[in-house]
């Protein structure tokens, strides 16, 4: 809920009727107070029609009236003696009517005619009115002092021991304000001629219902501060106990009957009643300081219960501060009290239960609040006004611990992700990329117009990435590992746009961009050499371009392109090339295909290690076909003359073979390796190879390397040689459904944790040279600077990139010094010099 819900809901005034006059009092068990009593038919400026009789002097003009119009009967025109008769008796019956009123007994005659009978006592003469008001006023004032005031000091008390005792004596207060009330009400309709002539006229006296209201006031509020301070510290209490009870039906389900139990029904019930009375009696005049004394304990006791709320359950305490503004703003509007009262007591609630320690608060609440968009929403738009309203400038608060929020996310699924196994289930790009995608979303739905909110989502993913050389070197490693595993067709759910989209994000977020750049142009050789048959090169060139806008055209990047132009002229210029020797002629003619890819090698990563074939013997049909490919590629142009193909990257190649089994002929694709392993073996030779014998037959030394690429052609499920624990055979039983079989790759040692052991390794490689770089441009354009100074500039220059470290700084600077790149000062050694 928004702040404009709450003024137009809560505080909205506009459809609600205000009046001067007192409510009426409600003891059913209902929470909407009652509805307020209008004293209309006790201030109207004419009397009723029915209520109107004749008075004396009617009797006289009547008199007056000629025959021809008279419809009346004529009295005889009374004595003086029967006048003072009849006017003293009616003096007598008003002393008894207004005592019988008071006293609560039955009267002796009908309203109807004690009203005829007083308004001709006031219609006698003028200064009857005056004694009838004196002799009433007096009456009330006496009953008002000698019971009313002493009953209401008896029912009330400074401290209460328990509910229960408060809610009797409000219960005992409002009956006797609401019997005393009656009585005054009484007296107004008895003296109805009265009040409406001659005390709504009167310049200083008041009618009565306004005299024994104004009475009230003045004996309990005003004059008597000591009985003022047992009613209104009867009201806070009250409402003490109101609060706890909204709490309780804040937090129990509604349609828990059990739980339902659990409210006290009165409480609520007498908080409305009293509270109404105080409101309605403040209202009139506002003799007595109510408001604030009111707010003060609303406030104080608010003080104390967020310090519990914070305690038992940060994660609640939003919600329920929120459910407590919203509870109280309807309560006192509901009792009668202002706008500009509810307004007030708005703004103080907002300031105490949330920005008084704003700062210290937001850390507890935030992970809970980002949980629930709409009161997110709420306390975003106070913020938003808390300038305007309290001259505090909670935004920034806000901006700043969102920051520190969103820091501590994305390391703690970094930090997980490193004390984790590491499984391919657990990938750390998803998992971060994921979280920036829900926080993004979280301020376009609940923080908008504020670009600071995004902004710290980034610095917060930039300095977590960034933040040490391990975690740096690790994240490169995982997004090169994502990119591959997509571009290898594993990620089969996620389209091109997403997962470019997913990239990007923690690309922007690497200071060090021409280290993932290193990396991922070794994965993208491997898959452009080893999966080029099938492999599609259009979204993986769209990616390219993406990183090219990102970091711009420069030659490491850009080398990416030209591998894809390697690959394309291969396919399109050199394949031509090809003819079979004339001495392997009939052996290769019907099934010979070659594919070369002659790729410029200063553009292309060195891979595969080839340190363990030195010495491996290719069969000479596949050398002569080497040998005539790169006589033709010489001869294509002269720029190529002097140009010399390497082919020894033997772990590249590629072949296609056919192979006899019992079961048929099939085509076997596999590694160059494996292939000529394989033509070894002939269904024929049944005295089989030692791995010994293989070594020697090969030229592969390794043995180890030797033993991981037999294995791979005798496994369980391509089990072409087999094995019988001490020589290899060739297996014409073997079976399987294809007719064409593809070989798994040779394994390695373990590629994981091991590569990313390289990398790590790398990137700390690249930051030393970018330190020392950076050191002796420096020295270069100083030329002399102390020690401190050196220290201080190459830091300043160097952590824009990523953090670095004064011992690694020092470290390398003394390297320095050793290079001779620097020396010191002979005469003080705190002065670095530079060396020419």
């Amino acid at each position: 809920m928004s702040i404009d819900d709450i003024t137009d809901k809560i505080l909205d005034f506009n459809n609600s009727s205000s009046s001067n006059t007192l409510s009426s009092l409600s003891t059913g068990n209902t929470r909407i107070p009652p509805q307020q009593r209008k004293l209309s038919h006790l201030v109207s400026n004419s009397p009723s029609s029915k209520l109107y009789q004749k008075s004396f002097e009617d009797d006289n003009v009547t008199n007056n009236t000629s025959d021809i119009n008279n419809k009346h009967k004529n009295l005889n025109k009374p004595t003086n003696d029967e006048l003072t008769t009849r006017i003293k008796s009616i003096q007598q019956l008003a002393d008894r009517t207004i005592d019988s009123i008071l006293k609560g007994l039955p009267l002796e005659r009908s309203f109807g005619y004690l009203n005829y009978e007083f308004t001709k006592l006031c219609r006698y003469k003028h200064v009857e009115q005056s004694k009838l008001s004196d002799l009433i006023f007096e009456k009330i004032i006496n009953d008002f002092k000698t019971n009313l005031k002493p009953s209401i000091i008896e029912i009330l008390h400074d401290n209460y021991q328990d509910t229960d005792s408060i809610i009797q004596s409000v219960k005992n207060f409002l009956n006797l304000f609401t019997n005393w009330y009656f009585r005054m009400s009484d007296l107004s309709k008895v003296f109805i001629y009265l009040d409406n002539h001659y005390l709504v006229q009167h310049r200083t006296k008041h009618p009565i219902m306004s005299f024994a209201i104004d009475l009230f006031i003045n004996e309990v509020f005003v004059e008597d501060k000591q009985l003022a301070k047992k009613v209104l510290n009867t009201e806070f209490q009250l409402l003490c106990k109101w609060r706890e009870q909204i709490e309780i039906e804040m937090e129990i389900d509604d349609d828990d009957d059990e739980e339902n139990d659990l409210i006290n029904m009165d409480v609520i019930d007498q908080s409305l009643s009293f509270t109404t009375v105080l409101v309605d009696l403040h209202n009139q005049g506002f003799k007595f300081d109510f408001n604030e004394q009111l707010l003060s304990s609303i406030i104080t006791h608010y003080n104390h219960l967020k310090i519990s709320w914070l305690k038992n359950d940060p994660t609640t305490y939003l919600s329920k501060v929120l459910g407590t503004i919203n509870e109280n703003l309807r309560f006192f509007k509901a009792v009668g009290k202002n706008i500009n009262f509810i307004k007030n007591l708005f703004m103080k609630l907002r300031w105490n239960l949330i920005f008084y320690d704003f700062n210290n608060l937001l850390p507890k609440v935030l992970p809970s609040l980002l949980k629930n968009e709409q009161e997110l929403g709420i306390i975003y738009q106070y913020c938003c006004h808390s300038v305007e309203d309290f001259g505090y400038d909670s935004i920034s608060i806000f901006i700043y611990q969102w920051g520190v929020y969103t820091k501590s996310v994305f390391e703690s699924i970094v930090d997980v992700y490193d004390k984790s196994t590491k499984s391919s289930n657990n990938n750390v790009i998803e998992q971060v990329v994921n979280k920036y995608k829900e926080l993004i979303s979280l301020i376009i739905t609940s923080l908008p117009d504020n670009d600071k909110f995004e902004f710290e989502v980034r610095n917060s993913l930039i300095k977590t990435i960034n933040n040490t050389t391990s975690i740096n070197s690790m994240i490169i490693y995982q997004l090169c590992k994502y990119c591959d595993n997509f571009f290898k067709g594993k990620s089969s759910s996620l389209l091109f746009p997403e997962f470019e989209k997913n990239v990007l994000i923690i690309f922007k977020s690497i200071n060090n961009k021409q280290d993932f750049i290193n990396f991922y142009k070794k994965d993208l050789s491997k898959r452009l050499l080893l999966l080029n048959q099938k492999f599609k090169f259009e979204n993986e060139q769209k990616f390219i371009n993406s990183l090219i806008k990102v970091v711009g055209e420069n030659d490491d990047v850009l080398s990416l392109t030209v591998m894809f132009k390697d690959l394309t002229d291969s396919k399109d210029i050199y394949k031509s090339l090809i003819t079979v020797p004339t001495a392997n002629y009939t052996l290769l003619n019907n099934s010979f295909e070659f594919n070369p890819l002659i790729l410029e090698k200063k553009q292309w990563p060195n891979i595969p290690n080839n340190e363990d074939l030195h010495e491996f013997k290719l069969p000479v049909v596949l050398q002569d076909i080497l040998t005539e490919m790169t006589n033709q590629y010489q001869t294509l142009d002269v720029k190529y003359k002097n140009r010399q193909l390497d082919w020894t990257n033997y772990k590249l190649h590629q072949i296609t073979m056919s192979a006899q089994f019992d079961q048929g002929e099939k085509e076997i694709t596999g590694n160059l390796l494996q292939i000529v392993l394989l033509l070894l073996f002939t269904a024929e030779d049944d005295n089989g190879y030692t791995i010994e014998q293989l070594s020697s037959m090969t030229g592969i030394n390794n043995t180890q390397f030797l033993t991981k690429i037999v294995n791979s052609i005798t496994n369980d499920k391509y089990a072409i040689l087999r094995y019988d624990g001490n020589r290899y055979y060739y297996n014409s039983s073997f079976k399987d459904k294809s007719t064409r079989i593809k070989l798994p790759m040779i394994k390695e040692l373990s590629r994981s944790e091991q590569q990313q052991q390289q990398q790590e390794k790398q990137v700390k490689a690249n930051r030393d040279d970018e330190i020392k770089s950076c050191v002796v441009k420096i020295m270069k354009q100083e030329r002399q600077l102390t020690i401190i100074e050196l220290l201080n500039k190459s830091i300043s220059v160097l952590q824009n990139r990523r953090p670095v470290t004064m011992t690694n700084l020092k470290t390398i600077i003394e390297n320095l010094i050793e290079l001779e790149y620097l020396k010191r000062d002979d005469h003080n050694k705190n002065i670095i010099i530079y060396i020419p």
